[in-house]
This record gives C-alpha cells, structure tokens and sequence, in this order.
C-alpha cells in the first residue's frame, strides 16, 4: 500500500450510546404518494401518504406539516375520515398492518386505537375507514374484509365474508347512509350494500347475500374492472375505476346503489403518448366528487387529469353501445373536458418505472368552494371553482428523482429525469423547480453543491452537465463523446469540477465548467475499461468504485491517474460476482473508513489494505441492491440505503433497521445525507425515487 494514505479499519471502540438520545428515525417532510384527501374547509385539508405520515395544511395549502403519530406507525396509511358532533371533531386513519389511529381533538393529537388483525393472525391492508356518526363505523381491506365497530372504533367485529368472493377481492372505498347502512366498492367490479340492523352488537351484525353484485357487463366483456371510489348525493351516486388501470368506466346509480348502469366506457384520446406501449395512454378513473349536485360532478384520472362532466350534459343514464372497439368520452355521448392536465412532454417513461403520476384522490370543501385532488409523487393540487383550473401547492416533484445533494441542512437539491433540478432551503419541506429541460431531456443521476451553497454540478446520461452559478442561473450543455456520466465532485470554491462516467472516463474543468477536458483514468500505466460507477473527493484525493470491483485511488492534483486500487473481496478473498454500486468514505485523522455494496446487497468493509465481506446477501437484513452509502459524523455509524427502499443502520459492530423503512413501493433509497448538530449529535436528509424526502429525527 503507498504510505501516502494510510487506509486501515477505525476500531468499533467509537460506538456511540444510544441512551443518549442517538437513536431516532426519518421522518416523512415533502413528498411520497399521497393517497386521500379530507377537505375539513375551504383551507384547511388531510393528506395520509405512504409511509405513515398524515400531512395537514391551515392555509389552503402555501404549507404543509406533519401531524404526530405514535412512534410505532409503520407502512402506508390510506383512508381518512372524521365527524363532527357536539362542538368536537373526531378523526380516524387506517392503513398497512391493521393501524387504526384516532384523534379526539381535531388532529392535533393521535392515537394508535386499535390493530386489526385478518384470519390468519396478520395485520389487515385497511383501505378505506368511514364512521356514520362517533360511534359505527366500517373498515374495509384486502382480503375480502369488511369490519364494523360499535364504539367509535375501539373494538372491531369481523371479518365480514359472505363466502361469494375469494380471498383475492380488496375493497376500496365506503359510502355511508346511515349508522346502519354502508355502501362498499372494491375490485373486479363488485359492489356491497351492508346493512347492519339491530342493535350495534357483536353478534347482530348483519349482511343480506341478496345485496352483494356485480354491475352491468361492461362493453369489453371484461370483469377485471377496479372501482377505486364511490359517491352518493341522495338516491344518486357515481362509482368509477379501470379495467388493469387503463380504461376509465364511471357507473351511475339511482337507487341507492340497487342497480348502475354503465354512463361511460371510453378511451379519451387527448391523453394519447407516443412512449407508452401500444401509443395510448387510456384514463383510469381513480376519484369522483359531486359538488352539491346529483349530476354536477369531476372524477380524477390517469395523467394527473381532471375530467368534469357539467350537470347540463347527463339528463340520464347515458350507456354506451356495446363494441370491442374502444371509444373516446364525445363518441360515447359524454361532454367530459379535461380541465387540468399535465404536458404529454412533462413525464418520460421507461420500461422500469411508469412515472406519470395518478390523482389517486378528489375532495370538494363543505361549502364546494374549494376542491383538492392528490396523487403519486407528492402531488397536492387546487381548484376554487369546482376542478375548472387547478395549481399546485406541494412543490414541483412530479417526476422521478435519482438523486440529491445538500450542502447543509437547509440547502439542497433534487434532479432527475427530463433534465430536471429542484432547489430547497428550508430542509426540504418546499421545493422549486429551477431547471427543466423538458420531453426529450436525458436524465440527470449525480450531482454535487461547493461548501458555499449556491454552486452546483449534475450530470447524467448521453454526457449531459448542469451547472448553477452563485447568481442561481442554470446553464445545461452535452460533452462531447461522452457517455452516460454517473458521479461528479466539485472544489469548495466551486471552480475544479470532475466527472466520471462509463468506460473509465474521466472529465474535468478548472474555470467552473466553461470548458472540460476528457481522459480515461490511469492505473499502473493502462488505461481502466470499467465503468466508473461513483466518486468522492475527500482529502486531497479522489476516490472512484468501478465496475471491475476496484476502488481507484489518485491524488486530486492528478485525478486521472491512480497510484493505487483496493479490491472489494469475499469471505473467501475472491471478488464478488455482483456489479458494485455505491460506496462511502470518511476520514478520522489520517485514516480513510470504507463501506462499499453491490447488486447483491453485499457490504464491504476496508479492513488491512482491502474490503472484506462484513454483510452476505440473503440475511435478514440485506436490501436487494445497494443505492446508496453514507457515514454518519461523530461516530462510526454507517446508512446504507437500498434498491428496495430499505434503510440499514450499522454501529461498528452490528447492523440493525431503523423506525421507518422507505417501502414507498419498493422505490430506491436516492440521497441519504448526515449533518453535525451540536452536543455531538447529528440530523440527516433522506430522499426516495418518488420524490420523498425525509429528515432524520434523533
């Protein structure tokens, strides 16, 4: 080994104590999917989100903040609903693992209730939660489970199962007409009516098998049609879904719900997207609202759309012909505009991560005046007159992220696909949208910020570079044949930017990027061939893991030239077969601590001049590829952040699970960043594929 720098494993003596107020989780702040919407007035709105967060807003959405929720809340929460009653307000929550959280005093404080758990012992997915007055309500889940409670919550009865469905069926969403009578939607087209007569006992709940059935057949011929929500005004109700998330089909009833015939089976054509297979976008209908009118209504789609049907366009149940052939909404008889809409050019697509984002959720005020909608990657939109026009209130993340760097812990950014970077200083509860490339725009995978805060490098695939000046301009070139670009370091001083990217290209600039200068990284006289997957500068020298399994060492001065290489090594002093991914350093004194993993879940760890094997793939505590790698200041502790949202902690000697793992549909953990604070602790930043950022809570 060069005596240059001298790279043995710091001693887990450092360990730090967690009685001394150490341990802490990451908390949700901005983003993630958001999956309902409870409109308490015209400015004041509920968000549960994936994760196990409730988000509120006071203001009509300028800004929002979480609600606090019992430490031991873990996965998403879904539905929300709340009643007013004697000069108080009482809410409900459910979501994964059976969660029933209350609050007795409008919010401002939760509980964890109650924990459902199905047949077999497990916790219930809850999708829906609806309380007809303080004391009955309706719970339904996965499973073709339906559970009622008699005192408001506390206590549970079930599951209900009328032996017609398989345990494949997942019911959606509740509509209440009473204490008694409920109104139930789930998938491949089956509707509920529940009537619960008698007393609220136990042992006299009851469910007539003559009110369960499917709704008219639709044109397709299909019965794979999800109804994703439900709304009543009166006798007069909608019911809406997809057929495989495609198709929208809205359904209207008005009887109560006895019987629906099909109001429209169409393809609108204005969602059309040449990326897409099949170069069609149909729309799901994921929500519906009725604005104090028994035909006046708006239903949320695919596409971040709002489709709204005036009351003078439905005079009846207007059904379309059947034919294999779909049509759009004006074919079909139905005046739906499309009244707010992203650009066709706003999201790309791939084949790993279909990114449009869905308004998964449409609610109006109590007075109607005020309607929210809310969807995929944090999206919270607004409209004061009834879905016509929509803004957004939650930020600018509306595509996939692949990256982040902070300067500090109010400073930072986010960037990713079609070229785009948001910039927050204020932690990351509000972002803006400071560059954007638009449709066409390669993605952008790395990037770094100088220790002054306003310079900033990211690059990304086809040789793409985006540079901010201390004046906060953006400016975006393409380097001139160089492949795609995965990692980059910038001077303090923002002036020395370097690049790494495939085939063991290196660029560099010393005038703040105005030009670059292209090489390929030497090593004992040739030229390395692998792709150089991640670097870090760190000092004096510049650190890159490549896709041979080598960490190359060089000085900063002669950055394209390393004197030496450290293999990542098996337990049995063989190189893995796993790619490397990500890797982390540090320095105490002289010393460089190392921590490196690969597609594998493998972790390495340098110990006497290589990195050893310290975690195998397959243990219980593995993510499935390594994302991303980050010391923690002050201690030797270490966050790896996984391919499958997880978020491993290790202390030196073991490794362990924080309070909340990602799991935000199994998206990749993209930045995971740690910043001193006084007294020797230390807060961080963590952000998610979906946009999600959390901030670590000691």
């Amino acid at each position: 080994m060069n005596a240059r720098l001298l790279l043995p494993l710091v001693a887990a003596s450092f360990l730090c104590d967690w009685s001394s107020g150490q341990s802490g989780s990451f908390e949700y702040v901005h983003g993630s999917k958001v999956n309902r919407v409870l409109a308490r007035s015209d400015l004041e709105v509920w968000t549960t989100l994936d994760g196990g967060v409730i988000r509120y807003s006071t203001d009509g959405g300028v800004t929002f903040q979480n609600a606090t929720l019992p430490d031991a809340v873990r996965g998403n929460l879904e539905g929300i609903c709340q009643v007013q009653a004697g000069g108080s307000t009482t809410m409900w929550a459910v979501g994964q693992h059976g969660v029933v959280l209350r609050s007795v005093d409008a919010g401002a404080t939760w509980a964890l209730q109650a924990t459902i758990s199905g047949p077999g012992g497990s916790g219930v997915y809850l999708r829906d939660v609806l309380f007809a007055d303080t004391s009955n309500g309706l719970a339904v889940g996965d499973g073709d489970l339906i559970y009622y409670s008699a005192d408001g919550g506390s206590t549970w009865t079930g599951p209900v199962v009328t032996g017609h469905f398989d345990s494949s069926i997942k019911w959606y969403r509740i509509h209440s007409f009473s204490s008694s009578e409920y109104f139930v939607v789930g998938t491949d087209l089956w509707v509920a009516n529940i009537n619960l007569a008698g007393s609220s006992t136990k042992t006299q709940i009851l469910v007539d098998p003559l009110t369960w059935y499917p709704v008219q057949f639709p044109a397709n011929g299909s019965w794979e049609i999800d109804l994703w929500d439900v709304e009543f005004d009166g006798s007069v109700g909608y019911t809406v879904g997809g057929y495989k998330n495609a198709n929208g089909y809205a359904f209207r009833s008005t009887d109560y719900g006895s019987t629906w015939t099909l109001l429209t089976d169409c393809v609108d054509r204005s969602l059309v997207y040449d990326g897409w297979p099949g170069g069609v976008i149909p729309p799901t209908f994921w929500g519906v609202e009725m604005f104090g009118g028994q035909s006046d209504l708006a239903i949320a789609g695919y596409g971040s759309s709002v489709h709204v049907i005036p009351s003078n366009t439905v005079s009846g149940n207007k059904i379309l012909p059947s034919s294999s052939t779909p049509q759009t909404c004006a074919q079909a008889g139905l005046q739906m505009r499309v009244c707010d809409q992203d650009d066709l050019s706003d999201l790309a697509m791939d084949d790993e991560d279909q990114v449009r984002p869905f308004l998964l959720d449409i609610e109006a005020s109590d007075s109607g005046d005020v309607t929210w909608a809310v969807g995929d990657m944090g999206v919270v939109r607004v409209s004061s007159d009834r879905g016509e026009t929509w803004s957004d209130v939650a930020g600018n993340h509306r595509t996939r992220i692949e990256g982040c760097d902070f300067a500090s812990m109010s400073v930072g950014m986010a960037f990713g696909q079609l070229q785009r970077v948001m910039w927050t200083t204020d932690g990351g509860e509000n972002w803006t949208l400071e560059l954007d490339g638009g449709g066409g725009s390669p993605a952008l995978r790395a990037g770094d910020i100088s220790s002054l805060g306003v310079l900033a490098a990211v690059v990304g695939d086809d040789g793409a570079v985006a540079l901010r000046d201390s004046g906060g301009s953006w400016s975006t070139q393409t380097l001139s044949g160089a492949p795609d670009l995965h990692s980059v370091a910038m001077t303090d001083d923002g002036i020395g930017i370097v690049a790494c990217g495939d085939n063991g290209g290196v660029y560099t600039s010393t005038n703040s990027g105005a030009t670059f200068t292209s090489s390929t990284l030497q090593h004992g006289g040739s030229g390395v061939t692998a792709d150089l997957v991640q670097l870090i500068r760190i000092a004096g020298r510049v650190f890159y893991l490549a896709s041979d399994n080598y960490i190359y060492i060089a000085n900063e001065a002669s950055h394209t030239s390393a004197y030496e290489r450290l293999p990542l090594v098996d337990a049995s002093m063989l190189m893995p077969s796993a790619a490397p991914t990500a890797f982390g350093i540090r320095m105490v004194g002289m010393n460089a601590q190392i921590m490196a993993g690969n597609e594998d879940g493998e972790l390495f760890e340098h110990n006497a001049g290589k990195l050893h094997l310290v975690v195998a793939s397959g243990g219980s505590l593995t993510p499935s590829a390594v994302v991303r790698v980050e010391p923690v200041p002050g201690n030797p502790d270490w966050f790896v952040g996984g391919a499958n949202g997880d978020v491993l902690r290790f202390d030196g000697s073991s490794w362990s699970l924080p309070k909340t793992s990602m799991k935000t549909g199994s998206q990749p953990v993209n930045g995971l960043e740690f910043f001193p604070v006084g007294g020797g602790g230390f807060e961080g930043l963590l952000m998610s594929r979906r946009s999600t950022v959390c901030v670590w809570q000691p």
